[in-house]
């Protein structure tokens, strides 16, 4: 007999805040590591920092909860959440989640949008169904005039459920799903846009590097000429990181408010903050590029390309050597798994200060201005950093079908490595 469990005690939240009991929170998180599927010998699954998905998972702001395990900014713009859990004899078989974000908007849309999201589900049709019809029949009565989903939770998190590249390992923030899941949403949902993550490897970028060379005029090569109209290029400096914040998410928040990037939705400042503090603490600062021009006052940045070391190298390489720890509700099983944390960041921290990292993924590119070969420059220099570091894969990521800009550059001196669907529902 299968059974549905709410956990937010006030979906509709009093005085901006939701209420969840951080017992309610460690079930739900914890189902992840109970999916049999993610423990396969031919699963790429990489659990994640513990603490950093209790975090990134709790809505709930109220007494020793915002200090741990912190709540997520996210959730101050929505006006509706529930969490479900589905249960057979007591045993939990999967979650879902079902949001209304107040903030996000679509051209030609007037009315409320649904999400569905963080999906996990053993290998059973009907538990897994009835998580799904639960959490669309509830937005359904809160008079939402679209559902999407899944994701966690829009295009700046992670978006779609993957449908291909399962032997791939993603890298961070990519999501990665058993392939059963998507005979589920087939059943309830049809396809509104997919995602992909392109592989990105020294023969190609070798051949993007000539391309590139090749754009020329009077013989001056692309920067040159760039450099002329007044549009330079620098990376990051973490000592002057407070200045470049605000640009940096002006810059984002315009550059990516378009139709190409589908699901996206502008950040807070408090989101943006919480994003930066996050990427500090394993961010190598050359691979950080700004885009200045000189030619108007202020040298604003209209620019930017982001990219990390791949920390799941981290974590793959420490939960092969000890064993992927299976939490539970206990302090001890608590301790370990935030032992399990520290020892992910000392790890990070080790490889990065010895450039042993050999993977790094492409997480923001895009700038305000349209300068001939401007985009690819900053790709072609992302890479010529990272190898000089010895990283030698790149993933260039989540980007949408319908960004055919980025989409078909990345097509030619790359392959596509994992793809996530978004479904429409209603």
């Amino acid at each position: 007999m299968l059974t549905i469990d709410s956990l937010i005690e006030n979906p509709r939240p009093v005085q901006a805040n939701f209420r969840l009991s951080f017992r309610c929170l460690q079930e739900f998180v914890h189902v992840m590591w109970q999916i049999p599927a993610y423990h396969a010998e031919a699963s790429q699954k990489v659990f994640p920092i513990y603490s950093t998905e209790l975090s990134d998972i709790n809505p709930d702001r109220s007494g020793g909860k915002s200090f741990f395990p912190g709540s997520n900014p996210f959730f101050r713009h929505v006006s509706f959440l529930q969490y479900f859990l589905v249960k057979e004899e007591g045993r939990v078989l999967g979650r879902i989640a079902c949001y209304i974000d107040q903030t996000y908007k679509e051209r030609d849309i007037e009315g409320d949008i649904g999400w569905i999201g963080l999906f996990e589900c053993v290998e059973n049709e009907e538990a897994a169904l009835l998580l799904i019809d639960t959490a669309l029949n509830t937005l359904k009565k809160q008079g939402v005039v679209k559902i999407i989903g899944p994701a966690k939770y829009n295009a700046n998190g992670e978006v779609g459920l993957t449908i291909g590249g399962f032997q791939h390992r993603p890298m961070f923030m990519e999501p990665y799903h058993p392939p059963y899941y998507q005979s589920y949403f087939d059943q309830r949902g049809q396809k509104e846009n997919d995602w992909f993550a392109f592989g990105l490897r020294e023969e190609g970028m070798a051949a993007f590097d000539q391309r590139v060379n090749a754009i020329r005029k009077n013989g001056k090569k692309i920067e040159t000429l760039l450099e002329e109209e007044g549009i330079k290029i620098r990376h990051i400096r973490m000592d002057r990181i407070r200045q470049d914040t605000s640009k940096i998410k002006a810059v984002y928040n315009t550059a990516w408010d378009t139709k190409e990037h589908p699901q996206f939705e502008k950040m807070t400042h408090l989101e943006f903050d919480a994003l930066v503090k996050a990427l500090k603490l394993i961010v190598i600062d050359k691979l950080v590029l700004l885009v200045e021009d000189f030619s108007k006052p202020g040298q604003p940045i209209v620019g930017m390309s982001v990219s990390i070391p791949d920390i799941h190298e981290s974590i793959a390489e420490l939960d092969a050597q000890r064993g992927t720890i299976i939490p539970d509700y206990s302090w001890l099983s608590l301790g370990k798994m935030l032992v399990r944390d520290m020892q992910i960041l000392r790890l990070t921290k080790s490889k990065i200060r010895n450039q042993r990292f050999r993977s790094a993924r492409v997480m923001i590119l895009g700038t305000l201005v349209k300068k001939i070969g401007l985009d690819a420059l900053l790709y072609l220099k992302t890479y010529e950093i990272a190898k000089n570091r010895g990283i030698v894969i790149g993933s260039g990521s989540q980007i949408a079908d319908t960004n055919l800009e980025m989409k078909n550059p990345l097509m030619k001196f790359g392959r596509v490595t994992l793809t996530w669907r978004v479904y429409r529902f209603l």
